[in-house]
């Protein structure tokens, strides 16, 4: 999934927070210039106007210079969610008690089963290739 920012005077202000941000979630800068700059990672991310210190107007504008390519990006609010399209499935069968240790762990950190799953998953992966 790649996104890209256009810089202008509110996404300059932001750039820095926005980019340990990005760079935290294992993305990468691809292309940089005067006018944009492209990322491509293969992480959901959720941000909001808080964090990167904007009032709702500015954040607004900032999020507007986002495009993303090969995912969605929505804004409920002073909150920005970016995720890839997920297009492939993997179906597994647990037994009981690894789907309850499972279900216990999402639970504890607030997510679905699903999407634990998948975080999970992708973690290990990275892991395994020394990011």
């Amino acid at each position: 999934m790649k996104i890209t920012l256009k810089k202008n005077d509110i996404t300059r202000k932001v750039l820095k927070t926005f980019d340990f941000l990005l760079r935290d979630l294992f993305y990468e800068v691809i292309e940089e210039n005067d006018e944009e700059i492209v990322y491509d990672g293969v992480f959901s991310i959720e941000f909001s106007a808080e964090m990167l210190g904007m009032r709702f107007r500015a954040f607004k504008k900032f999020c507007d210079s986002l495009s993303v390519e090969g995912g969605k990006a929505k804004r409920r609010g002073s909150i920005m969610s970016i995720e890839p399209y997920r297009r492939r499935v993997i179906r597994i069968r647990l037994s009981k008690d690894e789907y309850e240790a499972l279900e216990k762990c999402s639970m504890l950190r607030g997510k679905t089963v699903r999407e634990f799953f998948r975080g999970a998953l992708l973690s290990s992966l990275l892991a395994r290739r020394g990011m």
